[in-house]
Protein backbone atom coordinates (compact mmCIF):
# COMPACT_ATOMS: atom_id res chain seq x y z
CA UNK A 1 0.00 0.00 0.00
CA UNK A 2 1.29 3.18 -0.92
CA UNK A 3 0.91 5.50 2.33
CA UNK A 4 3.68 7.69 3.38
CA UNK A 5 1.56 9.98 5.77
CA UNK A 6 -0.60 8.63 8.70
CA UNK A 7 -3.58 10.51 7.09
CA UNK A 8 -4.43 12.37 3.89
CA UNK A 9 -3.10 16.35 3.99
CA UNK A 10 -3.45 18.69 1.15
CA UNK A 11 -1.06 18.32 -1.52
CA UNK A 12 0.11 22.00 -0.88
CA UNK A 13 0.34 21.44 2.77
CA UNK A 14 3.11 18.65 1.97
CA UNK A 15 6.71 18.89 2.40
CA UNK A 16 8.62 15.84 0.67
CA UNK A 17 12.76 15.58 0.16
CA UNK A 18 13.66 16.52 -2.81
CA UNK A 19 14.63 13.24 -3.57
CA UNK A 20 11.07 12.10 -3.21
CA UNK A 21 9.24 10.41 -6.14
CA UNK A 22 5.53 11.40 -6.75
CA UNK A 23 3.19 8.34 -6.52
CA UNK A 24 0.37 10.03 -9.04
CA UNK A 25 1.48 12.71 -11.54
CA UNK A 26 -1.57 14.79 -12.53
CA UNK A 27 -1.42 15.66 -16.16
CA UNK A 28 -3.37 18.81 -17.53
CA UNK A 29 -3.46 19.31 -21.26
CA UNK A 30 -4.90 23.33 -21.81
CA UNK A 31 -4.89 25.44 -24.93
CA UNK A 32 -6.43 29.16 -24.46
CA UNK A 33 -8.28 28.18 -21.02
CA UNK A 34 -7.86 31.59 -19.82
CA UNK A 35 -11.30 31.82 -18.49
CA UNK A 36 -11.08 28.38 -16.59
CA UNK A 37 -7.41 27.21 -16.28
CA UNK A 38 -7.56 28.47 -12.47
CA UNK A 39 -10.41 26.72 -11.25
CA UNK A 40 -8.76 23.50 -12.58
CA UNK A 41 -5.22 24.05 -11.22
CA UNK A 42 -7.12 24.97 -7.59
CA UNK A 43 -9.26 21.93 -7.95
CA UNK A 44 -5.76 19.62 -8.23
CA UNK A 45 -4.53 21.82 -5.61
CA UNK A 46 -7.23 20.74 -3.00
CA UNK A 47 -6.49 16.99 -3.14
CA UNK A 48 -5.82 15.47 -0.08
CA UNK A 49 -3.40 12.39 -0.07
CA UNK A 50 -1.00 10.72 2.39
CA UNK A 51 1.41 10.65 -0.67
CA UNK A 52 3.68 12.99 -3.31
CA UNK A 53 1.93 14.63 -6.26
CA UNK A 54 3.36 15.81 -9.48
CA UNK A 55 1.51 18.07 -11.68
CA UNK A 56 2.25 18.45 -15.13
CA UNK A 57 0.62 20.97 -17.40
CA UNK A 58 1.17 20.90 -20.99
CA UNK A 59 0.09 24.17 -22.73
CA UNK A 60 -0.17 23.79 -26.22
CA UNK A 61 0.77 27.59 -26.82
CA UNK A 62 -1.89 29.26 -25.54
CA UNK A 63 -1.85 33.12 -26.36
CA UNK A 64 -4.67 34.39 -24.25
CA UNK A 65 -3.15 34.91 -20.94
CA UNK A 66 -3.41 30.97 -19.50
CA UNK A 67 0.30 30.60 -19.44
CA UNK A 68 0.55 33.67 -17.49
CA UNK A 69 -1.60 31.80 -14.83
CA UNK A 70 -0.04 28.72 -15.38
CA UNK A 71 3.70 30.46 -14.25
CA UNK A 72 2.10 32.13 -11.69
CA UNK A 73 1.03 28.67 -10.17
CA UNK A 74 4.37 26.64 -10.95
CA UNK A 75 6.18 30.06 -8.95
CA UNK A 76 3.95 29.69 -5.79
CA UNK A 77 5.01 25.90 -5.42
CA UNK A 78 7.58 25.41 -7.50
CA UNK A 79 7.74 21.51 -5.91
CA UNK A 80 4.66 20.40 -7.37
CA UNK A 81 4.82 21.61 -10.87
CA UNK A 82 6.64 20.66 -13.82
CA UNK A 83 5.16 22.66 -16.34
CA UNK A 84 5.35 22.28 -19.92
CA UNK A 85 4.97 25.34 -22.07
CA UNK A 86 5.03 25.42 -26.21
CA UNK A 87 6.00 28.09 -27.86
CA UNK A 88 3.94 27.06 -31.07
CA UNK A 89 1.24 25.07 -31.16
CA UNK A 90 1.78 21.30 -31.85
CA UNK A 91 -1.91 20.23 -32.75
CA UNK A 92 -1.85 22.38 -35.54
CA UNK A 93 1.41 20.88 -36.76
CA UNK A 94 0.07 17.22 -36.85
CA UNK A 95 2.30 16.23 -34.15
CA UNK A 96 0.78 14.26 -30.85
CA UNK A 97 0.11 16.01 -27.60
CA UNK A 98 -0.63 12.63 -26.17
CA UNK A 99 3.41 11.83 -26.37
CA UNK A 100 4.36 14.21 -23.19
CA UNK A 101 1.35 12.42 -21.29
CA UNK A 102 3.50 9.15 -21.02
CA UNK A 103 6.94 10.65 -21.01
CA UNK A 104 6.86 13.69 -18.76
CA UNK A 105 5.28 11.66 -15.86
CA UNK A 106 7.70 10.37 -12.83
CA UNK A 107 4.91 8.59 -11.28
CA UNK A 108 3.71 4.74 -11.04
CA UNK A 109 0.22 6.04 -11.37
CA UNK A 110 -1.12 9.04 -14.01
CA UNK A 111 -4.29 11.42 -13.43
CA UNK A 112 -5.61 12.92 -16.15
CA UNK A 113 -8.03 16.30 -16.70
CA UNK A 114 -8.04 19.27 -19.04
CA UNK A 115 -7.47 22.96 -18.36
CA UNK A 116 -11.33 23.72 -18.79
CA UNK A 117 -12.55 21.01 -16.37
CA UNK A 118 -12.40 20.81 -12.71
CA UNK A 119 -12.62 17.93 -10.27
CA UNK A 120 -14.84 18.12 -6.99
CA UNK A 121 -14.05 15.10 -4.86
CA UNK A 122 -10.28 16.33 -2.63
CA UNK A 123 -10.02 12.66 -1.86
CA UNK A 124 -10.59 11.60 -5.58
CA UNK A 125 -6.79 10.41 -5.93
CA UNK A 126 -6.39 9.29 -2.56
CA UNK A 127 -9.14 6.62 -3.60
CA UNK A 128 -8.05 5.79 -6.92
CA UNK A 129 -4.84 4.99 -5.43
CA UNK A 130 -5.69 2.83 -2.65
CA UNK A 131 -8.17 0.63 -4.61
CA UNK A 132 -5.20 0.03 -7.72
CA UNK A 133 -2.84 -0.57 -5.22
CA UNK A 134 -5.12 -3.41 -3.57
CA UNK A 135 -6.23 -5.05 -7.04
CA UNK A 136 -3.45 -5.37 -9.32
CA UNK A 137 -5.26 -6.64 -11.61
CA UNK A 138 -6.61 -3.48 -12.27
CA UNK A 139 -4.84 -0.81 -14.46
CA UNK A 140 -7.37 1.99 -14.75
CA UNK A 141 -10.31 3.31 -12.09
CA UNK A 142 -12.15 6.37 -13.12
CA UNK A 143 -15.39 7.93 -12.04
CA UNK A 144 -18.62 9.82 -12.97
CA UNK A 145 -18.70 13.68 -14.03
CA UNK A 146 -21.53 16.33 -14.53
CA UNK A 147 -21.28 18.76 -17.38
CA UNK A 148 -21.25 22.52 -16.80
CA UNK A 149 -21.13 25.12 -18.79
CA UNK A 150 -19.26 28.65 -19.28
CA UNK A 151 -21.06 29.95 -16.16
CA UNK A 152 -20.17 26.97 -13.98
CA UNK A 153 -23.96 26.47 -14.60
CA UNK A 154 -25.11 22.31 -13.88
CA UNK A 155 -26.73 21.26 -17.31
CA UNK A 156 -26.34 17.79 -16.64
CA UNK A 157 -25.90 15.85 -13.65
CA UNK A 158 -24.18 12.69 -15.17
CA UNK A 159 -22.12 12.56 -18.50
CA UNK A 160 -22.80 8.75 -18.18
CA UNK A 161 -25.82 6.31 -19.12
CA UNK A 162 -26.83 4.09 -15.74
CA UNK A 163 -25.78 1.36 -17.23
CA UNK A 164 -22.16 2.60 -17.84
CA UNK A 165 -21.56 3.41 -14.49
CA UNK A 166 -19.99 0.11 -13.77
CA UNK A 167 -16.64 -2.01 -13.76
CA UNK A 168 -15.24 -2.58 -17.07
CA UNK A 169 -13.38 -6.25 -18.39
CA UNK A 170 -10.43 -6.18 -20.67
CA UNK A 171 -12.45 -6.93 -22.92
CA UNK A 172 -14.90 -4.13 -22.75
CA UNK A 173 -12.24 -1.44 -22.29
CA UNK A 174 -10.35 -2.76 -25.15
CA UNK A 175 -13.75 -2.74 -27.19
CA UNK A 176 -14.37 1.44 -26.28
CA UNK A 177 -16.13 1.01 -23.02
CA UNK A 178 -16.77 4.55 -22.37
CA UNK A 179 -14.06 6.30 -19.87
CA UNK A 180 -13.99 9.84 -18.80
CA UNK A 181 -10.51 11.04 -19.75
CA UNK A 182 -11.11 13.92 -16.94
CA UNK A 183 -11.82 11.02 -14.34
CA UNK A 184 -9.03 8.70 -15.23
CA UNK A 185 -5.96 7.49 -12.85
CA UNK A 186 -4.18 4.45 -14.51
CA UNK A 187 -0.80 2.63 -14.03
CA UNK A 188 2.18 4.36 -15.71
CA UNK A 189 2.58 1.25 -17.58
CA UNK A 190 2.81 2.15 -20.96
CA UNK A 191 6.06 3.93 -22.03
CA UNK A 192 6.01 4.49 -25.53
CA UNK A 193 2.30 5.17 -27.98
CA UNK A 194 2.89 3.38 -31.50
CA UNK A 195 3.34 5.48 -34.63
CA UNK A 196 -0.62 4.98 -35.51
CA UNK A 197 -1.32 6.61 -32.56
CA UNK A 198 -0.04 9.91 -33.10
CA UNK A 199 -2.19 10.33 -36.34
CA UNK A 200 -5.31 9.73 -34.52
CA UNK A 201 -7.48 12.51 -33.69
CA UNK A 202 -8.91 9.96 -30.53
CA UNK A 203 -5.99 9.17 -28.61
CA UNK A 204 -8.28 8.34 -25.64
CA UNK A 205 -9.43 5.14 -27.25
CA UNK A 206 -6.47 4.25 -28.33
CA UNK A 207 -5.21 4.84 -24.96
CA UNK A 208 -8.09 2.29 -23.11
CA UNK A 209 -7.09 -0.53 -25.77
CA UNK A 210 -3.18 -0.20 -25.00
CA UNK A 211 -4.14 -0.17 -21.21
CA UNK A 212 -6.70 -3.22 -21.43
CA UNK A 213 -3.69 -5.44 -22.07
CA UNK A 214 -2.46 -4.87 -18.61
CA UNK A 215 -6.01 -5.24 -16.50
CA UNK A 216 -9.27 -4.40 -16.12
CA UNK A 217 -11.23 -0.66 -15.47
CA UNK A 218 -13.05 -0.01 -11.66
CA UNK A 219 -15.47 2.34 -11.56
CA UNK A 220 -15.89 4.30 -8.39
CA UNK A 221 -19.36 4.82 -7.36
CA UNK A 222 -17.62 6.39 -4.28
CA UNK A 223 -16.01 9.63 -5.76
CA UNK A 224 -17.91 12.99 -6.45
CA UNK A 225 -18.32 13.50 -10.26
CA UNK A 226 -16.14 15.83 -11.92
CA UNK A 227 -17.21 18.87 -13.75
CA UNK A 228 -17.28 18.46 -17.80
CA UNK A 229 -17.51 21.94 -19.25
CA UNK A 230 -19.40 22.35 -22.77
CA UNK A 231 -18.25 25.67 -23.74
CA UNK A 232 -18.07 27.61 -27.44
CA UNK A 233 -14.45 27.36 -27.29
CA UNK A 234 -14.31 23.84 -26.45
CA UNK A 235 -12.11 21.42 -28.75
CA UNK A 236 -14.63 18.65 -28.62
CA UNK A 237 -17.76 19.27 -26.60
CA UNK A 238 -19.88 21.46 -29.53
CA UNK A 239 -18.70 19.19 -32.63
CA UNK A 240 -21.58 18.34 -34.72
CA UNK A 241 -22.54 14.31 -34.80
CA UNK A 242 -20.95 14.02 -38.63
CA UNK A 243 -17.88 15.23 -37.32
CA UNK A 244 -17.65 12.84 -34.54
CA UNK A 245 -18.10 10.39 -36.81
CA UNK A 246 -15.68 11.83 -39.44
CA UNK A 247 -13.10 11.17 -35.85
CA UNK A 248 -14.29 7.91 -35.15
CA UNK A 249 -13.40 6.73 -38.65
CA UNK A 250 -10.32 7.86 -38.62
CA UNK A 251 -9.49 6.77 -35.44
CA UNK A 252 -10.25 3.00 -36.51
CA UNK A 253 -7.87 3.32 -39.23
CA UNK A 254 -4.81 3.99 -37.24
CA UNK A 255 -6.31 1.52 -34.79
CA UNK A 256 -6.69 -1.05 -36.86
CA UNK A 257 -3.90 -1.83 -38.45
CA UNK A 258 -1.80 -1.28 -35.17
CA UNK A 259 -3.91 -3.88 -33.88
CA UNK A 260 -3.23 -6.21 -36.74
CA UNK A 261 0.40 -5.66 -36.47
CA UNK A 262 0.08 -6.98 -32.79
CA UNK A 263 -2.03 -10.00 -33.57
CA UNK A 264 -4.90 -8.80 -31.53
CA UNK A 265 -7.01 -10.79 -34.19
CA UNK A 266 -10.54 -10.69 -32.62
CA UNK A 267 -10.14 -6.68 -31.44
CA UNK A 268 -9.55 -5.62 -35.34
CA UNK A 269 -12.42 -7.48 -36.57
CA UNK A 270 -14.71 -6.11 -33.98
CA UNK A 271 -13.64 -2.28 -35.11
CA UNK A 272 -13.52 -3.49 -38.62
CA UNK A 273 -17.37 -4.13 -38.19
CA UNK A 274 -17.47 -1.18 -36.30
CA UNK A 275 -16.06 1.47 -38.25
CA UNK A 276 -18.21 -0.11 -41.34
CA UNK A 277 -21.39 0.70 -39.58
CA UNK A 278 -19.85 4.37 -38.83
CA UNK A 279 -18.73 4.98 -42.30
CA UNK A 280 -22.53 3.95 -43.44
CA UNK A 281 -23.62 6.05 -41.08
CA UNK A 282 -21.40 9.50 -41.87
CA UNK A 283 -22.27 7.63 -45.75
CA UNK A 284 -25.96 8.78 -45.40
CA UNK A 285 -25.40 11.63 -43.57
CA UNK A 286 -23.12 12.63 -47.13
CA UNK A 287 -25.89 11.48 -49.11
CA UNK A 288 -29.16 13.55 -47.21
CA UNK A 289 -27.11 16.82 -47.22
CA UNK A 290 -26.33 16.58 -51.04
CA UNK A 291 -22.59 16.77 -50.44
CA UNK A 292 -21.32 15.10 -53.85
CA UNK A 293 -17.31 15.18 -53.18
CA UNK A 294 -17.48 13.60 -49.80
CA UNK A 295 -19.67 10.90 -50.43
CA UNK A 296 -18.09 9.87 -53.72
CA UNK A 297 -15.09 10.15 -51.59
CA UNK A 298 -15.93 7.83 -48.95
CA UNK A 299 -17.79 5.74 -50.92
CA UNK A 300 -14.61 4.71 -52.67
CA UNK A 301 -12.90 4.36 -49.63
CA UNK A 302 -15.57 1.99 -47.95
CA UNK A 303 -15.02 0.10 -50.75
CA UNK A 304 -11.41 0.07 -50.33
CA UNK A 305 -11.48 -0.50 -46.92
CA UNK A 306 -14.26 -3.65 -47.01
CA UNK A 307 -11.98 -5.65 -49.54
CA UNK A 308 -8.72 -4.50 -47.39
CA UNK A 309 -10.44 -6.06 -44.02
CA UNK A 310 -12.93 -8.18 -44.84
CA UNK A 311 -13.29 -10.99 -47.34
CA UNK A 312 -14.12 -10.71 -50.83
CA UNK A 313 -17.53 -12.43 -50.47
CA UNK A 314 -18.30 -9.48 -47.68
CA UNK A 315 -16.63 -6.80 -49.79
CA UNK A 316 -18.79 -7.35 -53.09
CA UNK A 317 -22.34 -7.46 -50.34
CA UNK A 318 -20.89 -4.42 -48.80
CA UNK A 319 -20.52 -2.70 -51.91
CA UNK A 320 -23.90 -4.00 -53.40
CA UNK A 321 -25.73 -2.23 -50.10
CA UNK A 322 -23.95 1.09 -50.67
CA UNK A 323 -25.26 1.24 -54.34
CA UNK A 324 -28.86 0.21 -53.00
CA UNK A 325 -28.51 2.89 -50.08
CA UNK A 326 -27.37 5.44 -52.90
CA UNK A 327 -30.08 4.30 -55.60
CA UNK A 328 -32.91 4.49 -52.95
CA UNK A 329 -31.97 8.11 -51.81
CA UNK A 330 -32.15 9.11 -55.27
CA UNK A 331 -35.53 7.86 -55.46
CA UNK A 332 -37.08 9.84 -52.12
CA UNK A 333 -35.72 12.76 -53.50
CA UNK A 334 -37.35 12.75 -56.67
CA UNK A 335 -40.16 11.46 -54.93
CA UNK A 336 -40.03 15.13 -52.80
Amino acid sequence: MVRELTEAVRITEQNWGDDSRPVVSVFNWSFNHVKFIRQSIESILEQKTTFPVEIIIHDDASADGTQEIIREYETRYPRLFRNIIQKENQWSQGNSVMDPMIRAPRGKYIALTHGDDCWADPFKLQKQVEYLEDNPDCVLSCHDACTIDQHDQVTADSRLRPEEKRDLTREELAQGGYVLTLTMCFRHCIREFPPEMKSSPNGDLFLCVMLSEFGSCHFHSDIQPAKYRMHEDGVWSLRPQHMRWENAIATYAQLIPYLKRCNRARLKDFYVRFSLEKQESLFIHYLLHGKSKEWLRLLLSQIAFAFTYTSLLAGIRKTARLVRITVNQRKQRRVR
